[in-house]
């Protein structure tokens, strides 16, 4: 799989790992000047009405549930040229 140069307004992607939906990059957000996770769904999931569902509200709990310290807040969700991928703080807050 090639790296993308850019996941929607986020640069310089650095692949990090793959999780259960997607594959997880580290990424520069240049507007905040902050590093950024970001979890882009597998293609083939990205065929998958359900999958798809799940997804989005596997993202839209998480960003309910951003006074927790062990999950990390979700800033973003969004459908790209790269399909479908939510955004993250590049840690739980309170760890560095």
């Amino acid at each position: 799989m090639t790296t993308p140069s850019q996941i929607g307004k986020y640069v310089e992607p650095q692949l990090n790992s793959y999780g259960g939906f997607g594959s997880v990059y580290r990424s520069w957000h240049p507007n905040l000047r902050r590093y950024v996770a970001i979890t882009v769904m597998r293609p083939q999931f990205a065929q998958d009405a359900e999958w798809v569902n799940r997804f989005q509200e596997e993202s839209r709990f998480m960003a309910r549930v951003d006074q927790h310290p062990h999950i990390v807040r979700v800033t973003d969700l969004q459908q790209g040229e790269h399909g479908l991928f939510m955004v993250m703080d590049s840690y739980p807050r309170g760890k560095l």
